[in-house]
C-alpha cells in the first residue's frame, strides 16, 4: 500500500477543480440543482467537461413520449404510437422527429459557454464502439481528471455525473470536505464504500467524488492499474477486470484511499433530457401537417395546442 503524505500546513482550500465527465442527457435540469455547490465559502471553482458527442436524446416512442412532451401531447403520441406504429409517427412528423435527432448531439460552444468551462473535450461514440458502459464510464473519469488537474494546480478536485441531481447541500459542507480530505486524503463520495449481498467485492457508486490531489489521482488511475496492467500489480489485488462501481473502490483502497460518504450532502436522480417546449412542438406539427391531417394528426394537434394553452 501506497504511504499517505498528510499536511498540516494550515493551508486554506481556494480553488477547486470540477469535472464534469460522461454521457450529458439532463445536464441543462442537473446543472440547475448544481448552483449550491458555489457556497459562498469563498471557494473559486473551474469547470472542465469531458463528454460523448452523443448527448443521449432518444427519439419519441410510445414508452418515452412522457420524458420527450409534456402532459397532453405526450399522452397523444403514446396513443397514436400504439395504434399506428412509431416508423409511421416519424415518418408522419419529419421535422418533430429530426428535432430530437439534431439536439442528440453536443456542441463545444454551447457547452463552453453553458458551464464556463475552461475546458472541452467531446469524443465520437463511434471511435468507441464494442467498449462496454463500465469502461467509458472510468475512462471519462480519467480523462477528466487528466484535463483538469493539467490546466492548473487546485487544492481539490469534483468528479461529477453530468446528469446527477443534488438536492441538498450544507453551507461550507464543499470546503469541509475538502479540507478534511487534504488532512485525511481520503475520497468522498455519493454513497459510502460498502459490501453488497450481490457482490463480492468493495463497491461506491462513481457518480461524484471530492478529493485532494493526491487521492482523487489515485481514484482516478483505477482505469490504468485495471485496463493497463500497472507495472504494481501487486495494487490491483483481485480486480483483474473491470467490475462496475467495484473497481475504483477496491483499487483507491489498495492505495491508501478511503471512500466516505458525502458531508452535509444529498443527491437527487438522474435527470433526462429536458422535454422539447410547448410552443416548439406546435410550431414543428403545424408545418408537419400543412399540407393537410388525418385523425391522428388532428389528435396530436389538439394536444399540442392544448399543452401550449395550459
Amino acid at each position: 500500500m501506497l504511504s499517505k503524505k498528510i499536511h498540516f500546513s494550515g493551508k486554506k482550500i481556494k480553488k477547486i477543480a470540477v469535472s464534469v465527465s460522461g454521457q450529458l442527457r439532463g445536464y441543462r435540469s442537473a446543472f440547475a440543482t448544481w448552483k449550491m455547490l458555489n457556497d459562498n465559502s469563498g471557494i473559486e471553482l473551474d469547470f472542465f467537461v469531458h463528454t460523448w458527442k452523443k448527448i443521449g436524446v432518444n427519439l419519441p416512442t410510445e414508452h418515452n413520449a412522457n420524458r420527450c412532451f409534456e402532459d397532453r401531447l405526450a399522452r397523444a403520441y403514446a396513443s397514436v404510437a400504439r395504434e399506428r406504429g412509431t416508423p409511421y409517427l416519424h415518418e408522419k412528423f419529419a421535422n418533430l422527429t429530426s428535432f430530437f435527432r439534431n439536439s442528440n448531439f453536443a456542441d463545444d460552444a454551447e457547452l463552453r459557454d453553458f458551464y464556463d468551462a475552461k475546458i472541452v473535450v467531446i469524443e465520437p461514440d463511434e471511435d468507441f464502439e464494442g467498449k462496454s458502459n463500465s469502461w467509458k464510464m472510468y475512462y471519462k473519469i480519467k480523462e477528466g481528471f487528466r484535463i483538469a488537474s493539467g490546466y492548473d494546480d487546485y487544492d481539490a478536485y469534483i468528479r461529477i455525473r453530468p446528469d446527477r441531481a443534488i438536492t441538498s447541500l450544507e453551507k461550507n459542507a464543499i470546503f469541509d470536505m475538502a479540507e478534511a480530505s487534504r488532512l485525511s486524503q481520503d475520497i468522498f463520495t455519493e454513497m459510502a464504500a460498502s459490501y453488497f449481498a450481490s457482490l463480492p467485492d468493495l463497491a461506491i457508486g462513481d457518480q461524484f467524488a471530492l478529493g485532494d490531489p493526491w487521492a482523487m489521482k489515485r481514484y482516478c488511475d483505477a482505469f490504468d492499474l485495471v485496463t493497463q496492467k500497472s507495472e504494481n500489480p501487486e495494487l490491483i489485488g483481485m480486480y483483474y477486470e473491470l467490475v462496475p462501481h467495484c473497481t475504483v473502490a477496491g483499487a483507491a483502497l489498495l492505495q491508501g484511499v478511503l471512500p466516505r460518504a458525502a458531508l452535509g450532502m444529498r443527491f437527487g436522480s438522474f435527470l433526462n433530457a429536458d422535454r422539447i417546449r410547448p410552443d416548439l412542438a406546435l410550431e414543428l406539427i403545424e408545418c408537419d401537417l400543412a399540407s393537410g391531417a388525418d385523425d391522428e394528426g388532428q389528435a396530436l394537434l389538439r394536444a399540442a395546442r392544448a399543452d401550449v394553452k395550459a
